[in-house]
Order: structure tokens, then C-alpha cells, then sequence
């Protein structure tokens, strides 16, 4: 009996173990997950072509079953428990057997794992040789335990994405992107930081396209605003009428009030320190959040202003090219609800084209989402990485 461990059933226990020590003598392990997502690809004919589909596809292998972790877990818990077991009641071949099984065992699952988590819990697995052990463990075991443990405590203080980095590091970290940002402080292979512009771009121009959507429902509560107010002159038997204007008053909105105010915005956002672009939207980089706030509060409240500036003085103008000195509130109700359908309208027609062919563009040359096998290519790294160090790391 252990403080860890209760037999309540030793004919079971000695059973499983003898199946256990079967399945050693297999020349691999394999789960099949990888095969599973492969196929489930297949099936829904996945095309990872944009940064939305990259982010999906991430998702959706983020949802496999790692369901075979825990048994693992449990049996690196269970063997030196075991081994010490044999090795008390006499067995000493069986229980030697048993307290060097986990390097075979490891090699096995360390081969086929293909996500960084299942690495981690491989070397939970080396912690448990000693921390379950009953017996003070052997200097010699010790040290083996302490090379094949060492790339995954090498590994695990560098996912701290709050440890202090050294500058050259952090300015690397603070041109990734959102994705890469999270596990690159732990790859120990040499990267080239220009592969993280194109995940950079892209999360701009997804929060590009998350501020017209706001833009979009903003207009909405300003159309649901008017047509409420259309609806209560009606009522009081009021109606109004919809002005048409001059070509060249048109001219001049769609001028001054569309074209020059999005392509300086988005010239001053691209171009200029102004936008942050050369720095990603991360954790390291804590300006960040303020600076896209203050992007979306421009973009949705001031982006349309010269817009309604233009479209009311035109609204007057004409009015009074009609003798009316002073448009009634039915009128304005009218007429702004058809400003601001004609905003969204323009706005939309303007940028959305640009942010698609920008995306199309920048998602041909990433490779961190896009073109990642599992993940990341960041995490496909250093899993591959931390893969081959524990390999090396383990002994025969």
C-alpha cells in the first residue's frame, strides 16, 4: 500500500501489467488522431485559403481527442509504484523490468505524438518515475531521469509569455502575430522574424473588418433611429419628401466625404507610426489594445463625419433652392435615413473589396496559419523541435 496508491485488486493489477509489458515489445504506438483530422479534412474538403479558414481549422483541431493522455499519465504514475512493488516481494528481474519500462515506453509515444501537450505530458510522465517512487531512487536512475526531463523543463519556463526577455527577443515577439506571439518564446530553434509580417497583416486587417461591422450596426441604431422618427411625423400626419441634389454636389460627397476621408485613414494607419503596423496585436506588446481602441472609435465616430457634414449642407442647400428656409423634422428624418444608407452603402463598397484582396494577398505568403500542418507554425515547431530533443534526450 502507497500514500498514492491503493491495490484493491492484485490478480487485475499483475494481469495489466502483463499486457502492458506485451505491448513493449510492439515496434511503435500509434493513435490514429493525426489520421483522424486528416481525414476529417478530406471529408469536409477543407481549403485553408484565407485567414478565417486557418483560424477554423486551428479550432477544429484544437477539438481532437487526446483521450489516450490520461491512461498514459496514469501508467507513468504506475510504474515505479510497481517496479518497487516486485523488487520488495523478491522479483527483483520483474521489478527492474518495470523501473526501466518508462524509457521504452516514452521512446513509443514520443514517436507518434504530434501536439505539444501530448509532449508535456511525456515529461509529466519522467517526473513520476521519481515523484511516485516509494524507494529513495538510485544516483544513476536519477541522472537519466534528469537528461531525458531536461528539454521539457528547458521548455516549460519559456511558456511564461511574462518572463522578462532580453530586448532583441521582445522586439522579435512584438512583431508576431496574435497566434505566433503565444508559444514562440519557447521555440529554442532560430526563426526568421520576416515570416510573422503576413500573420501580422492579416490580424490587422481582420480587426479592419470587425471595425466596419461596427461601423455597419452603429449605422443600423442611427436607420432604426430615423425610421422612428419617420414613423412618429407620420403619425401626427406630417410626412416628408426626399431631396435630390445637384451632380456636383454629389460629386462632392461622394469626394470629400467617402474617398478622401477612408484613404487617409487607412494611409495614415498603413504608412505612418500612427497605426502600429509594424508591431502585432499581442501580449508583449502592450500598446496595443489602446491604440485599436482608439483606431475603432476614430473609424466608426469620425470616419463619417465629413460625410453627414456634407450630405446635411447639401440637404439645406437644396432646400432652400426650393424656398424652404428651414427643413421640417419629418424632412431631416427622411432624408438622413437615406444619408445614412447611402454611407454604409459607400463605406462598404469602398473597403470591403480592399480588405479581401489585401487578405488574399497576405494569406498567399503566411505561413504561421495558412499553410500550417496542425496549428501554428510556430507550434508545429516546436512541437517538431521538442520532439527530437526528447528522442535524443532519452536513453536506450
Amino acid at each position: 500500500q502507497d500514500s498514492s496508491f491503493r491495490i484493491r485488486n492484485r490478480a487485475l493489477l499483475d494481469r495489466a501489467m502483463a499486457i502492458f509489458r506485451i505491448g513493449l515489445e510492439k515496434p511503435y504506438v500509434q493513435s490514429y488522431i493525426r489520421e483522424m483530422a486528416a481525414k476529417r479534412d478530406a471529408l469536409l474538403k477543407d481549403e485553408t485559403e484565407d485567414f478565417a479558414s486557418g483560424v477554423e481549422r486551428i479550432g477544429r483541431h484544437c477539438k481532437l481527442p487526446l483521450f489516450y493522455l490520461t491512461p498514459y499519465r496514469n501508467l507513468g504514475k504506475a510504474l515505479p509504484f510497481y517496479g518497487e512493488l516486485l523488487t520488495e516481494e523478491g522479483n527483483q528481474t520483474d521489478g527492474e523490468f518495470f523501473l526501466n519500462a518508462w524509457k521504452p515506453f516514452l521512446r513509443r509515444v514520443v514517436e507518434d505524438e504530434f501536439c505539444l501537450v501530448g509532449l508535456l505530458v511525456a515529461g509529466s510522465i519522467i517526473d513520476s518515475q521519481s515523484r511516485y517512487a516509494r524507494a529513495p531512487i538510485p544516483e544513476e536512475r536519477q541522472q537519466e531521469l534528469a537528461q531525458a526531463g531536461a528539454p521539457i523543463e528547458k521548455l516549460r519556463p519559456n511558456l511564461q509569455p511574462f518572463l522578462k526577455k532580453d530586448d532583441r527577443k521582445l522586439m522579435i515577439l512584438k512583431r508576431t502575430g496574435l497566434l505566433s506571439s503565444l508559444l514562440l518564446p519557447g521555440l529554442p530553434s532560430q526563426i526568421n522574424e520576416e515570416i510573422f509580417e503576413p500573420e501580422r497583416k492579416l490580424n490587422y486587417i481582420f480587426a479592419n473588418g470587425l471595425m466596419l461591422q461596427i461601423l455597419n450596426v452603429f449605422g443600423c441604431i442611427m436607420l432604426c433611429g430615423y425610421a422612428t422618427g419617420m414613423l412618429l411625423s407620420l403619425l401626427r400626419g406630417r410626412t416628408g419628401f426626399l431631396l435630390t441634389f445637384s451632380r456636383r454636389d454629389a460629386f462632392r460627397i461622394g469626394l470629400w466625404g467617402v474617398l478622401v476621408p477612408v484613404g487617409i485613414f487607412f494611409l495614415l494607419m498603413e504608412c505612418t507610426p500612427l497605426g502600429g503596423r509594424s508591431t502585432g496585436m499581442n501580449i508583449f506588446n502592450s500598446n496595443a489594445p489602446m491604440r485599436l481602441a482608439l483606431e475603432t472609435f476614430v473609424f466608426v465616430f469620425l470616419l463619417p463625419v465629413p460625410f453627414l457634414i456634407l450630405w446635411r449642407r447639401a440637404c439645406r442647400k437644396r432646400g432652400r433652392a426650393l424656398g424652404i428656409s428651414k427643413l421640417s423634422p419629418a424632412m431631416w428624418h427622411c432624408n438622413m435615413f437615406i444619408g445614412w444608407v447611402v454611407l454604409l452603402i459607400g463605406f462598404t463598397a469602398l473597403i470591403r473589396p480592399g480588405l479581401y484582396f489585401a487578405e488574399r494577398y497576405w494569406s498567399a505568403r503566411d505561413k504561421s496559419i495558412i499553410h500550417a500542418e496542425f496549428f501554428t507554425g510556430i507550434e508545429d515547431q516546436l512541437t517538431r523541435d521538442t520532439r527530437e530533443a526528447l528522442l535524443k534526450a532519452l536513453p536506450e
